[in-house]
């Protein structure tokens, strides 16, 4: 699995058009082939922070996905930043739940 991200910060007169463009690229990026998710995300304690959030079953998935028409959308969000957008990609080997987290913790974790 791949996932990969990005982290922007605007101006506080930028933020509805970033986040309108951010809205408008969960969908079709959830309906390619090989997309698992895509969030966006405004930061709780900074407003003109927001993040994209993708994870692609591989690395070929999350090419085709870049080299869309959807890059287009991506530049411009990348275009508003206020200052240098942090960018980020992970190879995942595994993946591991609430029960991990648990024992982590030291703890178990009781159904609902």
């Amino acid at each position: 699995m791949v996932a990969w991200g990005l982290r922007i910060r605007v101006l506080p007169a930028g933020r509805e058009g970033v986040l309108r463009l951010l809205r408008g690229l969960l969908e079709p990026a959830r309906v390619r082939s090989g997309c698992l998710a895509c969030h966006a995300y405004q930061d709780v304690e900074d407003p003109d922070a927001m993040s994209l959030v993708q994870e692609w079953a591989d690395a070929a998935d999350l090419e085709r996905y870049l080299r869309s028409e959807d890059r287009r959308t991506l530049v411009a969000v990348l275009e508003l930043a206020a200052e240098r957008p942090q960018v980020w990609l992970d190879t995942i080997a595994t993946r591991e739940g609430l029960d991990r987290l648990a024992a982590l913790m030291g703890s178990t974790v009781e159904p609902p």
